[in-house]
């Protein structure tokens, strides 16, 4: 299956570098692929006059442009340096340069950030990225819908984050290897190319292997058909998402290999129908077993609200509702329940490599010893206790158990002695539907500064008032 090549080749000499001072080119090529930045590997020999300076020239985002010349200058690739070399042999001064598409530029610093908004759609959070980036241009190919899920960007650079995104819709990132600014295009391109000639060299293989492992693990629907691959030789220049019609059927690029061979720039391409770009889902394995610390800014239920310290700022509207783990829980209701307190610190847990999956463990305290606190409450690691915000607690030490309400308005001890006190500021009520019983071994004291009263429903009773004396009434009085 294998015809003549046909179309007009574009030679060596019409292939020129701006960004470096080069007598002429050795060895060029560049490959491009789905979700990954456009490389190019260029040798080159400097001009003498510039020689060493190259090298000091190269700083930090330095750009390289290959283009050619045919009617017109046409770009063939434009991006950042990322690796020179010079080599000097017999005083021939040999340039090596590693370069990659401008959308490297998006691939360099590690961020960390959530996005908590489950209402936000997929393209508000993708331009959310991109405003990080005033000189770019994109555009979005999958469905402007609602995220429904927590997303957190975990140590990852943009670059990363949005391919996991698009990756969500079995969709890459596609870069623009020309493009003189950040350029990509999330999902498959619509761009249509016109092959003038279907008389070229290609060949045909079916990838078996990769069709199971998408088909058993991400995409149910994917068929044989899909992973039919036709490799392609040919002049003409097609970019990486180029959809053309080849064979009576619709294919797109999805490899692109350009290289200069016996002075010509030969193209290789690798064509699939649209099915077959589909990509795998991604997940940043990164974020399992970590967790991020925050601040309760919202609490309902056995649910929580945080602002994480990730983020500069949270609204509290479209803040994630988090669940908040416990030390014993049951579907029934028993167990355990006690949330945190606005403003706690607590962390957020993330078990799996989904980040959707994540939920908010024990709070951790800041607490220090205030001035005129006559004790660290943390001081003895003894002492455990329990304490809210509203200034009631229940503290268990090696002495006993001591339950305080308001600073003494309401205070309970139950002492290692056998010692148990009640102290109330106002006052204090027993009631019983049927019997109270208080025995003692013995003596029982009973005091008050007023006066004491016992009485029953039916109109008995005795009175010791503060005067001394003692009433009884009653229907009937019986003196023994």
């Amino acid at each position: 299956m294998e015809g003549n090549q046909i179309g007009e080749a574009i030679n060596y000499e019409k292939v020129r570098v701006n960004g470096y001072n080069l007598e002429s080119i050795k060895s060029l090529k560049l490959e491009t692929n789905i979700n990954e930045h456009t490389v190019l590997n260029l040798t080159g020999i400097l001009k003498n006059e510039v020689k060493d300076s190259d090298i000091a020239s190269t700083t930090n985002n330095k750009t390289i442009e290959v283009y050619y010349v045919e009617n017109e200058s046409t770009t063939l690739f434009y991006g950042i340096v990322t690796n020179i070399e010079i080599n000097v042999k017999f005083d021939v001064y040999m340039l090596n340069i590693e370069a990659k598409s401008m959308s490297y530029l998006m691939d360099i610093q590690l961020k960390s950030k959530s996005f908590q908004n489950i209402s936000m759609t997929t393209h508000t959070l993708i331009k959310s990225i991109m405003q990080n980036y005033s000189d770019s241009n994109y555009i979005i190919n999958i469905p402007d819908e609602e995220v429904e899920e927590l997303l957190v960007q975990y140590e990852e650079t943009d670059w990363e984050f949005l391919k996991r995104i698009a990756s969500k819709y079995n969709q890459g990132l596609f870069p623009v290897m020309e493009g003189k600014k950040i350029q990509f295009v999330v999902a498959v391109p619509e761009q249509s190319k016109e092959l003038k000639s279907e008389n070229v060299n290609y060949k045909i293989r079916k990838d078996l292997e990769h069709y199971e492992y998408m088909h058993q693990n991400y995409l149910p629907d994917a068929s044989e058909v899909d992973y039919i691959t036709y490799e392609m030789e040919s002049y003409v220049v097609l970019k990486l998402g180029d959809n053309i019609q080849f064979q009576g059927q619709n294919f797109y690029v999805y490899h692109g290999s350009y290289e200069i061979k016996d002075g010509t720039l030969i193209n290789n391409y690798k064509l699939r129908i649209k099915n077959g770009l589909r990509q795998k889902r991604i997940f940043n394995t990164k974020v399992i077993g970590s967790s991020i610390d925050g601040k309760i800014i919202q609490v309902q239920s056995d649910l929580v609200r945080i602002h994480l310290e990730i983020d500069e700022v949270q609204d509290q509207g479209t803040a994630y509702w988090f669940k908040f783990s416990t030390m014993s829980a049951s579907s029934d209701g028993s167990g355990w329940y006690c949330m945190p307190e606005m403003g706690d610190s607590v962390k957020v847990y993330f078990p799996t490599k989904d980040e959707d999956e994540a939920f908010a463990v024990s709070a951790v305290s800041g607490y220090e010893q205030g001035v005129g606190e006559s004790e660290d409450r943390m001081g003895n690691p003894d002492n455990k206790y329990l304490r809210t915000t509203h200034d009631k607690q229940v503290k268990l030490t090696p002495d006993g158990i001591f339950i305080s309400c308001d600073s003494g308005q309401a205070d309970m001890s139950l002492t290692s002695d056998g010692t148990l006190s009640i102290t109330s500021q106002n006052n204090i009520d027993i009631n019983a539907e049927q019997n109270i019983k208080i025995e003692a071994q013995k003596s029982f004291l009973v005091s008050a500064k007023q006066g004491i009263n016992f009485a029953c429903d039916k109109g008995g009773g005795l009175e010791f008032d503060n005067s001394g004396n003692i009433k009884e009434k009653g229907t009937k009085v019986n003196n023994n």
